[in-house]
């Protein structure tokens, strides 16, 4: 098969999103196929083969909503890419340039066409509402296949408003050559982490969006019976938290003996050892689809602690892996703020005060019970190691990476009999 996946961010660039495409097309070249990524364009990235995977980048950026930036040129060049002899067309996640010029040239598209729509993150902004999802029903009737990652998550349930019979659901997974068998750095002792402490690691960008500011709160609060380090790993992002995490970590360091945080953003195989040598996993995000971080600790066999967004809740029903902290839906206000204040300045007068209401999918844990949870997880050493050997045989059996492709697989050859 030819195939092209449409992604907004390739390898070298690090994402989840990044992740999932990259382990899923070389997966496909090793399986015989052709992939070509169309992607945006990455100074850093220094060739257009990378494993196999042929990659053409373009200078462009924005969305339908906010307006497609970039020359004329990568605009034409991307629509003669996607209008190409390609037998399969897949893309992945929605609002960035990417899909939405996939998905407003759709008609044009030859090849069979395929949406992984990754969990509409913008489907309640009134922005995009309007301009954006009012379209959306009928641009997912056009598709020859929809693959959602959880029947619980928010773009799975407005699909199936529209009873489309073009949906099935393929999961996350983790990739079993980081998973199995690698020789490991010792990072407690690289961070100096006393062999009785209890580590506790949490994975996400510093987006404002990962639960940090409930993860700080929690681990200040809680009671240890021995020294306790928190390892917090994430890359910065623009008007994010990093800042504010900083001071949390700082205020923590000079208030606790027994208490520590560790703030990294680690390489690749660092970040693999901690996975493997840390003893509880606690994620509280506010915004997921289908986390990564979760399947990654699972397979590691490390339990974990996580808010209810995104599809963590169905994850533990079906592999065990950890436990959900109490969860409630959040005031999701600080996108809509910001976006007054444009109106503002563009001196249009009526606000809609409406949207600064509930994100659907935006939710907060409550930190007095977190807390209790975290303290009882900590204690409980069976516990802990049960729920690691659930998660890690859940992930071995479902969702490594070469089975998850395996499945992207099978659903493409299907829609070309």
């Amino acid at each position: 098969m030819k195939i092209a996946h449409i992604v907004q961010n390739y390898y070298p660039s690090v994402g989840g999103m990044q992740s999932v495409v990259k382990e899923i097309s070389q997966r496909l070249v090793d399986f015989g196929h052709e992939v070509t990524v169309l992607t945006s364009l990455n100074m850093a990235r220094s060739s257009n083969y990378i494993n196999g995977v042929k990659i053409n980048s373009f200078n462009l950026k924005g969305n339908l909503v906010k307006g497609i930036g970039g020359s004329k040129n990568d605009k034409n060049r991307f629509i003669d890419d996607i209008c190409g002899d390609f037998d399969i067309l897949t893309i992945f996640a929605s609002q960035y340039w990417g899909s939405d010029m996939a998905l407003m040239n759709i008609e044009k598209i030859k090849a069979k066409k395929v949406f992984v729509p990754t969990g509409f993150s913008k489907l309640n902004d009134p922005l995009y509402q309007k301009k954006y999802f009012s379209l959306m029903p009928e641009w997912l009737s056009k598709m020859d296949l929809n693959i959602f990652l959880s029947v619980t998550n928010q773009d799975y349930l407005f699909a199936k408003k529209f009873k489309l019979n073009n949906n099935i659901v393929i999961p996350n997974g983790a990739s079993e050559s980081e998973f199995n068998g690698l020789k490991l750095m010792d990072m407690r002792r690289e961070f100096n982490i006393t062999p009785n402490a209890v580590v506790i690691l949490h994975v996400g960008g510093h987006t404002g969006e990962k639960g940090h500011n409930e993860l700080f709160r929690i681990f200040d609060k809680a009671e240890f019976g021995s020294d306790a380090v928190l390892v917090v790993n994430g890359n910065d992002f623009n008007d994010g938290c990093k800042i504010q995490c900083q001071k949390f970590a700082s205020r923590i360091n000079k208030s606790f003996k027994n208490k520590r945080v560790v703030l990294c953003d680690l390489p690749r195989e660092k970040l693999l050892a901690m996975y493997h040598q840390a003893d509880i996993f606690c994620f509280p995000s506010n915004l997921e689809c289908s986390p990564l971080v979760l399947m990654e600790a699972m397979a590691a066999g490390l339990p974990f602690l996580s808010s209810a967004s995104g599809n963590a809740e169905e994850l533990v029903r079906n592999g065990g892996g950890g436990m959900i902290l109490p969860t409630h839906p959040r005031l999701f206000v600080r996108n809509q703020i910001s976006n007054f204040i444009k109106i503002i300045i563009k001196k249009i007068i009526i606000l809609n005060l409406k949207s600064l209401g509930s994100h659907a999918n935006y939710v907060s844990v409550d930190i007095k019970k977190s807390v209790k949870i975290l303290n009882y997880f900590a204690e409980n050493l069976d516990l802990r190691r049960k729920l690691g050997l659930q998660g890690r045989s859940y992930w071995q059996q479902f969702c490594t990476w070469n089975v998850i492709s395996k499945m992207y697989e099978e659903a493409y050859l299907k829609l070309l009999k």
